[in-house]
């Protein structure tokens, strides 16, 4: 699979799609080439929430504290379900790491932005706790 969206980005450099797959099976595969794409990627496409989640978990196996802080940037972007499963992440991750903070600081804008219901808004303050 590496080969083929290697090749595949070689003909269409600007794929965009194709940059998250890659990026995403280098990471998985613990290949030290998804730094380098991962930069280059995120540089040319700044608003991929993927890209940014993608990066968060090559920077969290490499025990990076900027994980955090990509992991933040995704779920600032995202406007998919995906959201929900990285604010979990990211308030579980966060906590362990003594950083109540950012937790605090992403519920309040994305309650600013009215990303959750009403309904939402007790069981995530309870999680966050």
């Amino acid at each position: 699979m590496i080969a083929v969206y290697t090749q595949h980005l070689s003909q269409f450099p600007q794929d965009e799609g194709a940059k998250v797959v890659l990026s995403r099976l280098y990471v998985e595969t613990r290949d030290e080439r998804a730094q380098s794409l991962l930069t280059q990627s995120i540089t040319a496409h700044p608003k991929n929430a993927l890209l940014l989640h993608t990066r968060a978990q090559w920077l969290e196996w490499k025990y990076d504290p900027r994980a955090l802080e990509a992991l933040d940037a995704a779920i600032a972007l995202d406007q998919t379900p995906c959201r929900v499963q990285w604010l979990g992440d990211l308030i579980k991750a966060a906590a362990t790491a003594g950083q109540e903070g950012l937790i605090t600081q992403r519920l309040k804008a994305l309650a600013n932005e009215n990303a959750f219901t009403p309904a939402q808004r007790l069981p995530w303050a309870r999680r966050s706790l």
